[in-house]
């Protein structure tokens, strides 16, 4: 609402509320507030809210470039800083295709460790800002969640899986499950179940990794959470039990937007490993 409307119905309310009734100011004032903080503070943001809706990685990289000149504004803005890690770490998601699961290798490859490492930093620094600052918003703590494990991608699966940074992953995941199991379809369970598959013994449980990456599938069975059932009966060693999940990737649709972030590459994966399986039989 233009600033000038909203003066005008201010000073109406105001020469009412003279008149002995408080009823109608009390309401407007209100009402105002509640405007205001839905009014867009920055053009910036809304300009970078837009290009978000499109999602596609130039979109993406853009709307970083504004949101981090809006930060320059209002550096200690929590919603602000959520929306920046959160356009950065779909950056990452996109470049890297979410450092996600694969049937016979990992995706941190040196250039996927250069998006990293260029990128993470920054995400988690403002992740963890808005969490502080938003301790209540689910999606300010899956955002920190989220830029907690591209961060720390950069060490290599392996490696960050074995020290304290993969004890925080796990404790991150868990309190996920716990605060908000079904949030981006049940991604809490899909990092718990996911590092249950891949992490070096005795760090590795397949029991927990089928109980994890099944619990996501029965929340919603998305494009990535068949595809991660895919893989894990793959991994150990059950080739059969993977293909119908592979069968289903390739027709469920992605719960998210952050699913659709890499969901071209999970149905490439999807048909390449059904290949492969019959092949090898």
């Amino acid at each position: 609402m233009a600033p000038a409307l909203l003066a005008v119905l201010a000073a109406a309310a105001t020469d009412y509320a003279g008149s002995g009734s408080s009823t109608l100011w009390s309401q407007f004032a209100g009402w105002e507030l509640g405007m205001k903080r839905a009014l867009p503070a920055d053009s910036d943001r809304l300009k970078a809210a837009a290009l978000m809706k499109r999602r596609g990685l130039v979109d993406c990289e853009k709307a970083v470039a504004l949101l981090e000149s809006a930060l320059k504004r209002s550096p200690e803005d929590p919603t602000l800083c959520y929306e920046c890690a959160h356009a950065l770490d779909a950056v990452m998601r996109i470049k890297t295709n979410s450092n996600t699961l694969h049937i016979k290798h990992m995706l941190d490859t040196p250039a996927n460790k250069k998006v990293w490492a260029m990128y993470g930093p920054r995400a988690l620094s403002l992740a963890e800002r808005a969490k502080a600052g938003l301790p209540n918003d689910p999606e300010a703590f899956l955002e920190y969640c989220n830029a907690f494990f591209f961060a720390n991608s950069v060490k290599g699966v392996l490696a960050a899986a074995t020290t304290g940074s993969g004890l925080k992953f796990k404790s991150n995941a868990k309190e996920l499950i716990r605060r908000f199991p079904k949030l981006d379809g049940g991604v809490g369970h899909c990092y718990l179940g996911a590092f249950y598959l891949m992490a070096p013994w005795p760090l590795s449980s397949a029991r927990l990794a089928k109980q994890h990456l099944r619990a996501a599938y029965n929340i919603v069975p998305s494009r990535r959470n068949c595809y991660y059932l895919g893989v894990m009966y793959y991994r150990l060693g059950e080739p059969d039990a993977a293909v119908p999940y592979f069968e289903q990737a390739l027709h469920a649709r992605c719960n998210s937007p952050s699913e659709r972030d890499f969901g071209e590459f999970i149905l490439r994966e999807a048909a390449e490993a059904l290949k492969l399986i019959k092949s090898e039989t």
